[in-house]
């Protein structure tokens, strides 16, 4: 139950203050991609969460293929791109991205939809390829 609240908490960092990430390029996600210490003996239903945040948010919320960033990236460990895969298809559903409580930032909630779509461009146009999320 802990493992979970601190899930949506660091979910919710990323998602009410995009301050936090607004004036982020590629090199600045990666370095967080390569820097996050990750379990190098994952358990699937009990870490499932906060150790990929950055990745989940980044394939969810912005819309870039961070699966791709992650595997693709030589600083990052063989063995925690396997425990990547454990995780990858829990990313594909999120209940705030694309489900029952689907976040339509209309109400003032979450940050400024602009911070999101504005990120997706750049790191787009730094290289970055989109995820099949749908847009924002």
């Amino acid at each position: 139950m802990i493992q979970k609240i601190l899930d949506i908490q660091i979910r919710s960092l990323f998602t009410i203050i995009p301050e936090l990430w607004k004036d982020f390029n590629l090199d600045d996600w990666m370095y967080i991609i390569r820097k996050v210490d990750r379990p190098t003996n994952y358990r699937l239903y009990i870490d499932d969460g906060p150790y990929f945040e950055d990745i989940r948010f980044l394939y969810n919320w912005i819309g870039i293929d961070s699966i791709s960033l992650y595997k693709n990236d030589q600083g990052v460990s063989s063995k925690s791109k396997q425990s990547l895969d454990k995780v990858f298809p829990m990313f594909l559903h999120d209940t705030l991205r694309n489900g029952d409580y689907k976040e339509e930032f209309s109400d003032g909630t979450f940050g400024d939809i602009k911070y999101f779509r504005d990120m997706k461009t750049r790191l787009i146009s730094q290289g970055a390829k989109q995820s099949p999320m749908p847009n924002l």
